[in-house]
């Protein structure tokens, strides 16, 4: 299988050595930048699954990283680092299109499962909406409903209203009478 492959963005010194050959005890192929010219360049070469980038970097608009990995063929999945607690500019950065970020300093074994969490979620494929999302199929005259859970839809058998109830929202029914039908039934007795 193919390894994922990650682009670092950060200043190069010993904590990004050390971070780096983390990730590659993870199992990622890991790549690594430390200004604007080399993240592009990166970027457009390098074929990323994900790009974890530092938030504040001499040199490297975090937003302009969000903005060129958005723009590529295969998008990247974007994580971000922040030193700051400021919550503004990690709203705009996850507006922009990133998909998660970490406040520093973090646990390195925390940023694994960031990214292992992100490539998962990124692995799936969108689910297609589905001809009647939304509508619960009711017999309009015994009521009862379709129970398309775990079938193909419109292939569910038709189950009372209680046991739809029970299975599918796991809530029983308690049955009783509102207080208008009782009166109605005060009427007839």
């Amino acid at each position: 299988m193919k390894k994922k492959k990650i682009l670092l963005v950060d200043e190069a010194g010993p904590l990004l050595d050390l971070v780096t050959a983390r990730i590659v005890r993870g199992g990622y192929e890991v790549g690594t930048a430390d200004t604007a010219e080399e993240v592009i360049h990166q970027l457009n070469t390098g074929g990323y699954d994900l790009v974890v980038t530092e938030f504040r970097l001499p040199g490297v608009d975090v937003f302009q990283v969000i903005r060129a990995a958005r723009s590529l063929a295969r998008v990247p999945g974007i994580i971000m680092l922040t030193g700051s607690r400021d919550i503004a500019p990690i709203v705009e950065g996850l507006n922009l299109g990133a998909d998660d970020y970490l406040l520093k300093p973090c646990i390195i074994d925390d940023l694994l499962v960031r990214i292992s969490h992100c490539l998962g979620r990124r692995a799936k494929p969108p689910r297609m909406p589905q001809p009647f999302d939304g509508i619960l199929p009711v017999c309009s005259k015994c009521k009862k409903i379709r129970d398309d859970d775990g079938v193909p839809r419109g292939t569910g058998k038709w189950v009372d209203f209680d046991y739809f109830l029970a299975h599918n929202a796991k809530v029983m029914v308690s049955h009783g009478m509102c207080p208008e039908c009782f009166d109605k039934m005060g009427d007839i007795i």
